[in-house]
């Protein structure tokens, strides 16, 4: 299972944050909070905020859950930015913790959006775009 730990980075010993699956954490600009996935119940994956000293999920998000991405942090902590899918299309959006609302931030209108990186000013956006291509064959060897 999947939990969070930290450890100084002088070294010393481990602490276990969560004890319930949680992965891919990123913890926010003050260090207080971090959001990751979580499991809301035995079926269903969420993301959530959690205190970075431990405890439980502190607010669940309406964040969609991809099993690539990780949410990343405003530089002023009031939101958090991921990647929404529609019609199989990404984009990135922001979620206003304090508004409690969603916001398109890039309008792509093909692809995907594989990962993303904020400039240190936050004014510019690196992406890894691209497609998916599937092909299934089947094959029969009968005689």
């Amino acid at each position: 299972m999947f939990t969070v730990w930290k450890v100084p980075i002088d070294g010393g010993q481990a602490v276990q944050v969560t004890d319930k699956y949680t992965r891919m954490p990123m913890v926010s600009p003050d260090g207080e909070f971090m959001a990751c996935r979580n499991l809301v119940d035995e079926r269903t994956r969420g993301m959530a905020i959690f205190a970075f000293n431990g405890g439980a999920p502190v607010e669940q998000l309406p964040i969609p859950v991809m099993d690539w991405q990780r949410v990343q942090w405003t530089p002023d902590g009031r939101a958090l930015t991921y990647i929404a899918i529609d019609k199989g299309v990404s984009n990135i959006w922001s979620y206003d913790l304090g508004a409690r609302s969603s916001k398109q931030l890039t309008n792509f209108t093909t692809e995907l959006i594989y990962a993303y990186a904020w400039s240190p000013d936050f004014t510019q956006i690196a992406s890894l775009r691209g497609s998916e291509t599937r092909d299934v064959i089947v094959i029969n060897n009968q005689q």
